[in-house]
Formats: structure tokens, sequence, C-alpha cells
């Protein structure tokens, strides 16, 4: 079985000309940088969390495809328990970021938009501009782990919602990218006219925030906030489809909806640990790369693997559970 593709936490085999296997390996991803040892059984906890959430939306088309795993074991692949076969599809290479409360980082880059837009104001003035983001006009007076507000339309007079926001990526990379740089993407990789195009990215914005809504209304019934989630897509025989990962802690922000409180620090589910356990260690954004040349990330201490790996294993129970 050929290896076509390795990322930073998934190998991707060829089966045959329209079938893929995908494996979800047990390494650590995080601030752009792969960490030097594993977590085992990860691997095998991410497949079993995207296949709850792979059927639970059936009724929307993607690259899961029945077989008997057991025929694998002819190609050398022992960890059947971390892979999903696949339809073989033209991924685009795209992300579609789906966000429903205002953190991490859009939550650093709307503070500084709001001090851009409102320089020698502050919360408490009685008017301040509403800052503009990707198109939008977002909330005057958001706070960190809100909901998302926006007003729907051009100006502060058009009614203000409190709905989720979509905003792609680079494929591999934070990159985001506009609107109109993402029909040109469309365009040019599947040889698409202009119109085309565009109502392709309207469609697949519009799908994983639909996605994204549904997966975020259930999860309040397992005991869970999903403040966020990456989405990808692919094309086979014409149809696009949900691809790679779904929902999982890696592609997502997870937080505990009994300590959920605005403008407090959240109970994460997600990587948070990990990224507390290498800032401390002198690495992530702004600090040093996590792999550059002669600086290398630490290697994981039991401790933390164990952590990770019982939060991960948390969200993958009370899911199935429900």
């Amino acid at each position: 079985m050929n290896l076509i593709y390795q990322g930073k936490t998934k190998s991707v085999y060829e089966a045959d000309s329209q079938t893929v296997l995908l494996v979800a390996t047990d390494k650590v991803a995080t601030f752009e940088g792969i960490l030097l040892s594993d977590i085992p059984g990860k691997g095998e906890v991410l497949i079993d969390i995207s296949s709850f959430w792979f059927r639970h939306f059936n009724r929307m088309l993607n690259h899961l495809i029945d077989y008997d795993l057991l025929k694998l074991k002819k190609f050398g692949i022992e960890k059947l328990n971390q892979a999903h076969v696949c339809r073989k599809t033209n991924v685009l290479p795209i992300e579609f970021v789906v966000h429903g409360y205002i953190a991490g980082t859009l939550w650093e880059e709307y503070q500084e938009v709001w001090k851009q837009d409102n320089v020698n104001k502050n919360y408490s003035d009685e008017f301040i501009a509403s800052p503009n983001m990707y198109g939008m006009l977002m909330g005057q007076r958001m706070y960190e782990y809100e909901e998302i507000e926006y007003y729907d339309g051009p100006t502060t007079c058009s009614p203000l919602v409190t709905k989720p926001i979509c905003i792609p990526v680079i494929k591999g990379s934070d990159e985001r990218i506009t609107f109109e740089h993402g029909v040109e993407m469309c365009a040019s990789h599947y040889n698409l006219p202009r119109d085309a195009a565009e109502q392709l990215m309207k469609g697949l914005i519009r799908r994983s925030i639909d996605i994204y809504s549904q997966a975020r209304n259930h999860a309040v019934t397992c005991g869970f906030v999903i403040a966020n989630t990456k989405i990808e897509f692919g094309m086979a025989g014409g149809q696009m489809m949900i691809v790679d990962e779904l929902l999982t802690p890696d592609s997502s922000t997870y937080w505990e909806l009994n300590r959920y409180d605005v403008g407090k620090e959240q109970y994460e589910y997600d990587k948070h640990i990990l990224r507390e356990y290498i800032i401390e260690h002198g690495f992530g954004y702004g600090i040093t790369p996590v792999v550059d040349g002669n600086a290398k990330p630490p290697k994981l201490t039991k401790e933390v693997e164990r952590k990770t790996l019982e939060r991960y294993q948390l969200i993958r129970d009370r899911l199935i559970a429900v």
C-alpha cells in the first residue's frame, strides 16, 4: 500500500484507484509543529470521535465507505482501530473554520481592531465604532468567550444577530483568506467558471456553519460547548463531500458546559494542556518556533500525556453515551 500523503498527525495510503486509507497517528501537533513524543491511544480516540460525527451527519455526503478492515492486514496495516477507509477525493486546499464564540486568536484580533477603530475611547463611552472584521461589523462590546454577535447588514442600523461565522483558511496553515480569494482557489482547483466557483464557495460556507450549529446543539446534551471547528471538503464523482476528520478535539475546541462563563477562562478539552506545557518550556507563537534549527520542543511527560488522553477519551465517551 503506497503512502501518498504524510501530514502532521495523519497518514494517507492508496488502497486502489478509488480508495484510500486514512490513519490517525498518535502524533501531536501544536503551534504548527510536531512534538517529539506521541500520545499512545490518541489516534484510536480521534477515529472513534470522527466516526460518531460522520454517523450523526449521515444525511450529508462524506468520504467514508464500508469496508472490511480485517482485509487491510494483507497490506501490513496493523492498527486497524486507527483507520478509516475512504473514497479518494480531490481535496479543496481550503479549511472552513467556524467560530461560534469569540476566543483565542479571534479574540486577540477583535481587541486589536477595536482599538484601531476606537482610538482614545473605552468600553464605557456612549458612542463607539463596531470593529470591521472579514467584511462584517462585529458587536461593539463583546467580551472574551462570548457568543459572536455581528450586524446582519452594512451598517449598525442593521439587525444585531448572534450567529456563527465561517473564516476560510489555507489548508495546513492559519493563513486566513477572503471570500474572493476562496472563489479564485475553487475556480483554479476544479477548473470552474467564476459563477460556479462563487456558488460552490457560498455553499461550502453555508454547509460548514450548518454542521457546526447542529453539532453544537447536540454537544450541549453531552455537557459540552463546541466553541469552534475546522471542516474540510473534497470532490469525487462530481460531488463535494466532507473529508478528513470531523469535530475531533484536534480540529475543534470543546469546553465544559457546566463551567462556561463569559469573560473567564474556560475548562478546555482540546490541546490546551499541551499548549500550556510547551509555553512553560519557552515555545509557542511569538516565543520560540517549535521546530527551528537547533530549537527542539520538549518531550511530553507521562502526566501530560495521561491528562490529554483522558480529556480526549471523555469527549468520546460522553458523545457515545447520549
